[in-house]
C-alpha cells in the first residue's frame, strides 16, 4: 500500500527551487513528489521501498535541507539588521560629496555585507550555478560581487569610481523584501494548519444498520455522518435528521 510521506524544506527561495527538488525527487523508483514553496513542504506518495532516509539525501544533494526548526525566519531578521545598519549610513555619506569618508572606510564596512549579509544570494546562486540555471539569486549575487569587487580595485588602483554603496544597498534591501515575504507566508501557513488541525481524526458513520468510528480520510460521498452534541463536524454535509447548535467561529469569526 503506498505510504504518505510530507517533510519540511528549508533553503528555498523561489518556485524555481521547488520545481527543482520536486523533478530529482519524482527520479526516485516509485516516489511520486510534489514541493509546495508556498508551504515549504514536501508532499511525496511512496509505493516503493525507499525510504525516508533516502529521500532527505536525495533533497540535501539539491542543495536544500529538511527539517521543522525552520531557522530562516530568524536569520534573516539579523542579517537585515546588520545589512540595514551598515548601508544606511554609507548610502546616505556617499550621496553628499561633503559627507564621504575614505574609499577603505567604505571597503571595510561594506564587506561584511557582500560577503556575509548577501551569503544566501551567493549560496543560492551556486546552486543554480551546478543545475546550469539563473535565478534572481545569480541576478543579485553577481550584482554584489562586480560592484565591490570594481569598486576595490578602483581603491588599490587609486581610483576613484566606486560602488561600494551598490554592494551594501541591494542585498539588504532584496533581504528586507525577503523577510517581509516569509514571515507573511508563515503566518499564512500556520493559521491554514490550526484550521486543518481542528478537523477530527476520527468520523462515526452509520453503515450497514451499525455504527462504528473510522479515519476521517475515509469517508465516502453518501455516507451517513453521526455528530453528536458539542463534538467537531468532521466533513462537509447536509443535515438529514436531527437538530443542534454548531460553533461556526472558525468561519465566521463569531460563536
Amino acid at each position: 500500500m503506498p505510504k504518505q510521506l510530507e517533510l519540511d524544506i528549508e533553503g528555498m527561495t523561489c518556485t524555481a527551487c521547488a520545481r527543482r527538488i520536486e523533478k530529482n525527487l519524482n527520479k526516485v523508483e516509485g516516489v511520486s513528489a510534489y514541493v509546495d514553496f508556498t508551504s515549504e513542504t514536501a508532499h511525496l506518495t511512496i509505493s516503493g521501498s525507499t525510504s525516508e532516509a533516502e529521500i532527505t539525501k536525495v533533497i540535501e544533494d539539491t542543495g536544500y535541507s529538511v527539517g521543522s526548526s525552520r531557522p530562516e525566519l530568524q536569520t534573516l531578521k539579523l542579517r537585515v539588521v546588520v545589512g540595514s545598519a551598515i548601508s544606511v549610513p554609507v548610502a546616505v555619506t556617499s550621496m553628499v560629496h561633503e559627507w564621504m569618508w575614505p574609499m577603505w572606510v567604505y571597503a571595510l564596512l561594506v564587506a561584511p555585507v557582500a560577503l556575509w549579509v548577501a551569503l544566501p544570494f551567493h549560496q543560492a546562486a551556486f546552486k543554480n550555478l551546478k543545475a546550469r540555471a539563473t535565478t534572481m539569486d545569480t541576478l543579485v549575487s553577481l550584482g554584489v560581487l562586480v560592484a565591490y569587487g570594481f569598486s576595490l580595485y578602483e581603491l588599490l588602483a587609486g581610483g576613484h569610481e566606486a560602488y561600494f554603496e551598490v554592494a551594501a544597498v541591494v542585498p539588504t534591501v532584496v533581504l528586507i523584501g525577503r523577510w517581509l515575504e516569509v514571515k507573511t507566508r508563515r503566518s499564512a501557513t500556520d493559521s491554514v494548519r490550526a484550521l486543518l488541525s481542528a478537523i477530527p481524526e476520527l468520523a462515526n458513520v452509520r453503515r450497514n444498520g451499525s455504527q462504528e468510528s473510522v479515519p476521517t480520510s475515509s469517508v465516502a460521498k453518501g455516507d451517513l455522518v453521526v455528530v453528536a452534541m458539542g463534538e467537531r463536524v468532521p466533513v462537509d454535509g447536509v443535515v438529514v435528521e436531527g437538530a443542534g447548535a454548531i460553533d461556526n467561529s472558525l468561519l465566521t469569526g463569531e460563536s
